[in-house]
């Protein structure tokens, strides 16, 4: 079971890296893909999937970073910064894992985008 997660997360990664349009961005987002996502994380964070959690977390940040890349599907998983996608990969900025530093890092790029996120970003990272 633990390989096929990974097989088939990585598998999704390279199908969204090379043809994911940004109205299918914006249907997973609508989908609640990345909460569901997001949720799979919480699982290996716990020790679900122990050896092959590293890659499992590894891919859950790169998809949900290639999600954000959308301006519709960025705009959906902000929403004024209330939605748990937005304030999970924020909240990864100051996690102990470094690839969960680097994706919430990306993930803040991609909403500071827009002005609004931009300021909220600079808020937050203020109080670091």
């Amino acid at each position: 079971l633990r390989h096929c997660v990974t097989d088939k997360l990585q598998g999704l990664r390279h199908c969204v890296t090379d043809k994911l349009q940004d109205e299918v961005k914006l249907q997973l987002a609508e989908l609640g893909f990345c909460e569901r996502l997001l949720k799979l994380m919480q699982k290996c964070q716990e020790g679900a999937y122990n050896g092959e959690s590293y890659n499992i977390l590894k891919t859950v940040c790169d998809l949900i970073i290639l999600i954000l890349t959308g301006d519709d599907s960025m705009e959906k998983l902000y929403n004024g910064g209330t939605t748990e996608v937005y304030k999970k990969t924020m909240a990864w900025i100051t996690s102990d894992d470094e690839n969960l530093q680097i994706g919430g890092a990306l993930a803040a790029g991609n909403f500071a985008r827009k002005d609004d996120p931009c300021i909220q970003i600079l808020m937050i990272l203020s109080d670091l």
